[in-house]
């Protein structure tokens, strides 16, 4: 037992920094695991804080561009309609200017005024554009 006591001390201490070593970085990986497993938590967390607002904004960009996609639908649509309205009844009013015998002033107001209706028809699609450009950069800018 003599024998034994002094090597059993020299065993325990010899291996206790080993064991002791080998408990410390097995302690410190886990450390570090819970610190990084805490520091993705919190940043989930602020990013579920701020999922509302992001949600916000995007539900904002959809509308903007639904509003400007339904404007360049009117601009397409109106200035279209305005155009082929304009033209039809400026060569309307022509064509009966010419077929029907007026007197030449009531004739040529005909004309005139067919050739006006022409002219914006022609001119329509464009202001229309225009005029919905600059609501859509008004509005949403």
């Amino acid at each position: 037992m003599l024998i034994l006591t002094p090597a059993l001390v020299g065993v325990v201490c010899v291996c206790d920094p080993v064991l002791g070593a080998e408990h410390a970085t097995k302690s410190g990986a886990i450390g570090r695991r819970a610190a990084a497993a805490i520091q993705q938590r919190e940043a989930e967390e602020e990013i579920r804080q701020h999922m509302p607002i992001l949600a916000m904004q995007r539900r904002s960009e959809t509308a903007t561009a639904n509003n400007r996609h339904n404007l360049s639908v009117i601009d397409n649509f109106v200035g279209k309609v305005l155009e082929i309205l304009a033209l039809a009844l400026g060569v309307a009013m022509i064509v009966s200017a010419a077929v029907e015998k007026k007197e030449k002033k009531q004739e040529i107001i005909s004309i005139a005024a067919g050739a006006l209706l022409i002219l914006a028809g022609l001119f329509c699609p464009r202001i229309v554009h225009t005029i919905c450009d600059w609501a859509a950069k008004t509005i949403f800018q």
